[in-house]
């Protein structure tokens, strides 16, 4: 991939920039890194590929298959073993809903509220952008770390990779 624009790897940085800092500390305290140039995004990607050769990475969230269409049809990026967190709320028990909803519902915080018409595409966020999408990335993570004790083995969800929720399709699975 050719050096993307300082927006693109911001974009593309911000997120494995989160990641990045999560397997290196080892911690579940929140701290946000922002990535600001291709160097510091390339190196933070190579620290994701080395620790996805140990460990199988599952990418959650809520419509996940969404968000890996926008990054093939803006960056040719492609992504895999999405599971939208949906799914795991219904297998669990749990009321699926909207993030902020079920980050509400199953670790009983709250997300922050931004208005979205904000420019996202300036060439530098502002703090409160920053918080907002490290926050809303985290809940992900928090939201499924959750879900998943309360299953003995979560290779369960494996079925639900890469499929689209339906709010009106009847999930069941004995766990």
């Amino acid at each position: 991939m050719e050096n993307p624009k300082p927006l693109q790897a911001v974009a593309i940085g911000a997120g494995a920039g989160l990641l990045y800092w999560w397997f290196r500390s080892g911690s579940n305290e929140q701290t946000t890194v922002v990535i600001n140039n291709y160097k510091e995004c390339e190196d933070a990607v190579n620290i994701l590929r080395e620790h996805c050769d140990d460990y199988h990475v599952v990418k959650v969230g809520v419509a996940p298959l969404d968000d890996a269409g926008r990054l093939s049809r803006e960056f040719n990026l492609t992504t895999v073993s999405t599971l939208d967190l949906r799914f795991v709320a219904v297998l669990t028990g749990k009321k699926p809903g909207t993030l902020a909803a079920m980050y509400e519902r199953v670790v009983g915080g709250t997300l922050k509220c931004l208005d979205l018409s904000a420019n996202w595409q300036a060439n530098n966020l502002t703090q409160e952008q920053i918080d907002y999408a490290a926050g809303h990335a985290n809940a992900g993570i928090q939201i499924y770390t959750t879900l998943a004790q309360k299953v003995s083995d979560v290779s369960v969800f494996k079925q639900y990779y890469g499929q689209r929720y339906d709010p009106h399709h009847m999930y069941v699975c004995l766990i």
